[in-house]
């Protein structure tokens, strides 16, 4: 999932008064735990549901103001600060993406790291560590991986390694401040030895003195009984050369053996070169690159006759059409759609002449929430009449200036985002691609839609009808969620009438949650499911995921939809939540009853986050996809096994012997995995030239594999020029470089280039 947005801020510093505050008692193992804390640095890894907020809260009430609570996401800002307001009678302030810093009169600061990050490196006083008493990481494994968590803890540990300057030690009560570190599942790795590196690095990192958590036992004993409902694996027979054990998998798709994540774009469009690829593939691609050409001849006819038209003295600008995949063109997966959704506005009148300027359409389908479960007919309007997406849902209007092109455009951008999703699934998700193809109208003319708004030519038109003629009418992968569902549903009572959806005997009614990797997908599902003649009237489906960025151009739920759909799904008149990670970990998602895992999981962390979301008393947990080496019964194991180690875990004094061997052991294997790096990625990215060339993806590829930190700073130089500086911070160094072009990109290419060739020279020495 992605972290909070940098730089700005939105405070609220209300404080709940000591009469406010409500009158609670802490669990028996709440005030042992939070006892710890107030004397040593501690991680706390206790349930999901269990009370580590609560926990926190106390900590900070006893040890006093200011206090710094750190959460990995936007959404859980508002969630965090009126919990931690609420028991501690203290102000609060938030700090998030937004406007303005926060005061410097709080007495409780909730934050997301990159806002806070940007913050202490812009030189704010009150923001800099040996300002705080005390400060808490929420789900504190995030400093495990490329997160703005880690690169915190690793500017936190030095903070805590040098003395503080005069005036802060002056201001503040203590120079280094408490460190809690709260989370339901501490490590990603599988494995005894891997799982106790993870956690001795961070206790390393975060200088953590003592690991908490509480025996099954204790928590019965302290009125806790939320335990997790037990697995249900519904997996049909594994594919040969698919990743995951499930049985939705096309025949052709991308071996195991050959998928290297960095070279994921390479590999697909490898394949279509070589005619490799699945037919699906094959099929979509004829109809994208038929696309390409037409709309290319389309942008320079409406060029040239633009040209034509204007006066010799004020010629027109002009929008030229090129792909942005290869085998021509450069750009990120992610950025197909986005460069295509801005070219159409452009042709329909937003960039410049032929038209007051297009709007992005917002629509409830358009924007992720059910839109009413289908019109009646056929539309007029481009409404698809089984769920009534809107297939102009974030399109141009028509211009009559230009009256085909930005048609072609809008429709293009679907099918890139049809590609993407082929490309990161390794051709997997046929469904997916096709199931954003049709919400979006790009269908050709069935007999139940409206004709296409864009009149492709009649080669293309032949391409796109034989690849629907191909479309299968239904999906393994849905109609299995679709049964599933319908189970749980009369399961879980229904609607919670006695008499409706073939329950209720007192029971609540059903409440579910569906768990995906892709945003997109959340789209795709709410779509299947609105448009199914079954599904439809039972359930009302709403999407969760990070507003910090959209699925697509056309697809996206901003922060006032998620807070609006948590809403509706706690009052139940939305009783489907589609979510990606966001609705793992620690948002106050009411208590569903049912949880799906759509997608393969591939850590603990993330089975035991999604797994508490149902913890209602005959709660069904159901796993749709495994991956052949992540089991469901590997990740319960992994669990197991970290529950026995963080309860006889000690992390080395800090001084002691053990903790200086423990230092040298996180050097050495540092040093091995930067080695490592620079076997794989440097000599080839070196020999790109001057211009960086592929140094950009190595440099990035070269830092995830290192673990370290690497962040992009941006100045205007002589001439207006763009200068970016790209820092590499490791627990072995930290280098600096910098690039200067008229352009961005090439700038960070520029920068890229010189920070390998200094990797290199500095690991070589």
């Amino acid at each position: 999932m992605a972290a909070g947005g940098g730089g700005a801020a939105a405070a609220n510093p209300r404080a709940t008064t000591a009469a406010e505050a409500p009158a609670k008692t802490l669990r028996g193992y709440q005030s042992r735990i939070a006892n710890k804390c107030l004397h040593d640095n501690t991680i706390v890894v206790l349930p999901t549901g269990s009370g580590k907020t609560l926990l926190a809260a106390e900590v900070i009430k006893r040890l006093g103001p200011p206090a710094l609570f750190l959460v990995p996401t936007c959404l859980l800002v508002d969630q965090q600060a009126e919990a931690l307001g609420s028991w501690t009678g203290l102000s609060v302030a938030k700090y998030r993406g937004g406007a303005g810093l926060p005061p410097s009169t709080f007495k409780i600061l909730v934050s997301t790291p990159q806002a806070f990050r940007t913050a202490q490196q812009n030189g704010i006083g009150h923001l800099q560590w040996s300002a705080f008493r005390v400060v808490i990481f929420d789900e504190v494994h995030h400093v495990l991986k490329d997160h703005p968590y880690r690169k915190l803890a690793l500017s936190l540990r030095r903070s805590s390694l040098t003395p503080p300057p005069a005036a802060a030690a002056a201001a503040g009560p203590s120079s280094h401040p408490r460190v809690v570190g709260l989370t339901a599942s501490y490590s990603y790795a599988v494995g005894d030895a891997k799982t106790k590196a993870s956690l001795t690095r961070m206790c390393h990192e975060l200088r953590i003195t003592t690991t908490e958590t509480a025996t099954r036992q204790e928590l019965e004993a302290s009125g806790y009984h939320a335990t997790g409902a037990a697995a249900e694996v519904l997996l049909g027979p594994r594919p040969d050369s698919a990743g995951t054990t499930d049985d939705a998998a096309p025949a052709g798709v991308v071996p195991e053996a050959d998928r290297k994540p960095h070279e994921m774009g390479t590999t697909f469009f490898r394949r279509e070169a070589k005619g490799t690829s699945t037919a699906f593939t094959r099929l979509l691609m004829a109809c994208v690159r038929g696309m390409e050409e037409a709309t290319a001849a389309a942008a320079a006819a409406a060029a040239e006759a633009a040209q034509a038209a204007a006066p010799s003295s004020q010629p027109r600008q002009t929008l030229l059409f090129a792909s942005p995949m290869p085998p021509s063109g450069d750009l990120a997966p992610r950025e197909w759609g986005a460069y295509t959704h801005k070219l159409a506005l452009k042709a329909a009148g937003g960039g410049g002449g032929g038209g007051g300027g297009a709007k992005i359409l917002e629509t409830a389908a358009g924007r992720g929430i059910r839109g009413g479960g289908g019109f009646p007919g056929k539309s007029v309007t481009k409404r698809c009449t089984r769920c009534g997406i809107d297939a102009n849902a974030g399109q141009p209007r028509r211009s009559s200036a230009r009256p085909t092109l930005h048609l072609l455009l809008a429709e293009l951008e679907h099918w890139y985002e049809a590609v993407k999703v082929l490309v990161v699934s390794w051709e997997e998700r046929e469904d997916d691609a096709a199931t954003i193809l049709d919400m979006f109208g790009c269908t050709g003319s069935p007999s139940d839609r409206a004709a296409s708004e864009a009149v492709w030519p009649g080669d293309v038109r032949q391409k796109i009808s034989a690849f629907w003629e191909a479309v299968p009418g239904t999906f393994p992968r849905y109609e299995k969620l679709k049964n599933v569902l319908l189970d749980k549903y009369d399961h879980h009572g229904g609607d919670g009438s006695s008499s409706g959806g073939g329950g209720g005997g007192g029971k609540k009614g059903f409440r579910g949650i569906v768990f995906v990797v892709q945003r997109v997908t959340t789209h795709v599902l709410a779509h299947a499911i609105a448009a199914d003649p079954r599904m439809a009237p039972r359930f009302s489906a709403a999407c969760l995921y990070a507003s910090s960025s959209p699925a697509t151009a056309s697809l996206s739920v901003t922060k006032a939809q998620a807070q609006a759909s948590i809403e509706a799904f706690r009052s139940g008149s939305v009783n489907l939540l589609l979510a990606t990670v966001v609705a793992e970990e620690g948002m106050d998602v009411p208590k569903a009853n049912c949880v799906v895992r759509y997608d393969a999981m591939v850590h603990a962390v993330s089975m035991v986050q999604g797994r508490g979301r149902a913890r209602e008393e005959d709660s069904s947990f159901v796993v749709l996809s495994e991956r052949p080496d992540r089991t469901t019964a590997d990740l319960e194991a992994v669990e197991r096994q970290q529950q026995r180690l963080v309860r006889g875990f000690r992390p080395p004094a800090a001084g002691s012997a053990a903790a200086a061997a423990g230092d040298a052991a996180l050097v050495v294997a540092q040093r091995a995995r930067e080695r490592g790096a620079c076997e794989a990625l440097l000599g080839a990215a070196a020999a790109q030239g001057g211009g960086g060339g592929g140094a950009l993806s190595a440099i990035n590829f070269f830092a995830q594999k290192t673990k370290a930190a690497l962040e992009d700073g941006w100045s205007k130089g002589a001439g207006g020029q763009w200068v970016c500086t790209l820092s590499y911070e490791s627990p072995l160094r930290e280098l600096h470089a910098t690039g200067t072009a008229p352009g961005k990109k090439a700038a960070k290419k520029l920068a890229a280039a010189k920070l390998l060739a200094g990797l290199r020279e500095a690991v070589a020495a």
